[in-house]
């Protein structure tokens, strides 16, 4: 089949599901046929994005349609005087003086923009997120709510997904997609955000950095069945890719919880105004979130996605999500506010201060809250202290740690009151090198003798015992079809004289 024997048929099916009544099935049925004809490479629309931004036309209570460029996008607005035009960016914006980007789609990726604040995260429905690039879509309303179709194809997936927009409180996103394998390999997992983290309070400023932090998000959250669970981000060394929960997750997102301006002092990026992203399941919920994090100069290095159990995935993958944009707020327990970490460079310690507020913390003494801290067998604990902040009304855990020399950290901390977790479980992981200068950590000279002296004092995790057993995905570097042993090995690995980090610029 050539290409203008495969774009001829797909006009034709466009045009005959603008002709009768459009649905999503519809559009599933179109995603079979693609599957079923030999895959094709997905256009690049990077390079055509440019151009002004044209208005196609009105979609009722003041939302209105815009497409930029010429790409491979087709879009097709229903309802009245249907029109398809091609482009590589579409928009949908609300009315008003404050308007709201409903939806922003280019490429793969798509994101939403709450009134009167800036971009930042994005999302798609898989990742590798260029496998299953946007082919077509199709654009009306629904009953208070702006109702999009769309049509994937490309060499990993052909697919149709429905997206239902609403504007209240945010951006809210309910997702509906329908996945057609072509090559399984090449899926990694579902539901991706891709976001960006350069330097924060919880780590250092590079040198000439002008702002005190720059970020579009500070930390990933996954709610499981019975905890939530905190890790904040990082700029590694090189690319590594961790698993967050070691039980199915409900949930997850990027959050962006520092949201005070004189942690940023940037007028122009406007990062504490930055919408965080929550993603939560509706079917299947089978599965953990993989967080992959990358060197800033890969612009957005943070990919955190869904990863199902291979038995799940099959040649067609159907999935339901909702995706929330702004400012959305989990009240269920204590949150994890900030992190500090430090440490000291004769010894090798790594020092953390975690910062915990609101739900029941707030309200109960110092006395009734217990802290925890869990680590692997080659990580000694040398201090733990819990005190109460009188500034923020909440509390501070202070740990330092002590890691055997060229093993991986890993370690969790939280806490509990009459026996119950209140607070979120904070989790940091990281490889046996430092993340600043790629050097390999030192051993701390007492650690075997301080481990057995401290080892009965911190309970195990609340989901479960660690490190995992062999099999089991734990630090990976590189890829997330790894094994806990493949970590160890990465951690092993001899530190390369002379290896070059990526070029570290002023601020942004």
């Amino acid at each position: 089949m050539t290409g203008r024997e495969w774009w001829a048929g797909a006009i034709l099916l466009c045009l005959s599901c603008t002709a009768r009544a459009f649905d999503y099935k519809a559009v599933v049925a179109q995603a079979q046929a693609l599957a079923r004809a030999p895959a094709r490479k997905a256009a690049n629309p990077v390079s055509q994005g440019g151009g002004h931004w044209i208005r196609i036309g009105g979609l009722g209570d003041g939302r209105t349609l815009w497409v930029r460029g010429t790409g491979p996008l087709m879009v097709t607005r229903l309802g009245g005087a249907a029109r398809t035009v091609r482009c590589a960016r579409v928009r949908v914006i609300t009315g008003g003086p404050d308007p709201a980007v409903l939806l922003a789609l280019h490429g793969a990726y798509f994101s939403a923009r709450p009134a009167g604040g800036p971009a930042g995260t994005r999302a798609a429905l898989l990742w590798p997120a260029a496998g299953a690039p946007f082919t077509h879509l199709w654009v009306g309303t629904g009953a208070a709510s702006l109702r999009v179709y769309g049509l994937l194809a490309g060499p990993a997936a052909t697919g149709a997904v429905r997206l239902i927009v609403r504007a209240k409180a945010g951006v809210s996103m309910a997702v509906r997609m329908t996945v057609f394998v072509r090559n399984a390999r090449k899926i990694s997992g579902f539901f991706p955000l891709r976001s960006m983290y350069w330097y924060g309070r919880a780590n250092h400023v590079p040198a000439q950095a002008l702002y005190p932090a720059a970020h579009d998000a500070d930390g990933v959250l996954v709610q499981t069945a019975a905890h939530a669970i905190w890790q904040p981000l990082a700029d590694p060394w090189r690319v590594r890719t961790v698993r967050l929960a070691r039980r199915s997750a409900h949930a997850f997102g990027l959050l962006q919880r520092d949201r005070a301006f004189n942690h940023y002092e940037s007028l122009q990026a406007r990062y504490q105004d930055r919408p965080s992203v929550w993603v939560v399941l509706r079917a299947p919920v089978t599965g953990h979130v993989l967080l992959r994090e990358a060197p800033w100069c890969q612009q957005r290095n943070i990919v955190v996605y869904w990863h199902p159990p291979r038995r799940v995935v099959s040649a067609v993958f159907a999935a339901q999500s909702t995706l929330y944009w702004g400012r959305r707020r989990h009240r269920h327990r204590g949150r994890v506010m900030a992190t500090l970490m430090g440490g000291d460079a004769a010894s090798g310690d790594f020092k953390y201060v975690i910062e915990y507020q609101g739900g029941r913390l707030d309200r109960l003494p110092v006395s009734a809250v217990r802290a925890h801290v869990a680590v692997v067998p080659h990580t000694t604990v040398v201090e733990d202290r819990l005190e109460r902040n009188p500034y923020t009304g909440g509390f501070r855990q202070v740990i330092q740690v002590a890691p055997a020399a060229r093993r991986v950290l890993h370690l969790r901390a939280w806490l509990s009151a009459a026996g119950r977790v209140v607070s979120e479980i904070w989790q940091y992981q990281a490889a046996a090198r430092n993340d600043r200068t790629g050097a390999p950590l030192r051993a701390h000279p007492k650690a075997p003798a301080l481990y057995t002296a401290r080892a009965s004092r911190y309970a195990p995790m609340p989901d479960g015992r660690f490190p995992p057993k062999g099999g089991e995905p734990f630090l990976i570097h590189g890829s997330c079809r790894g094994s806990h042993e493949q970590g160890k090995a990465a951690a092993r690995e001899p530190a390369r004289p002379g290896a070059a980090r990526c070029h570290r610029g002023p601020g942004p």
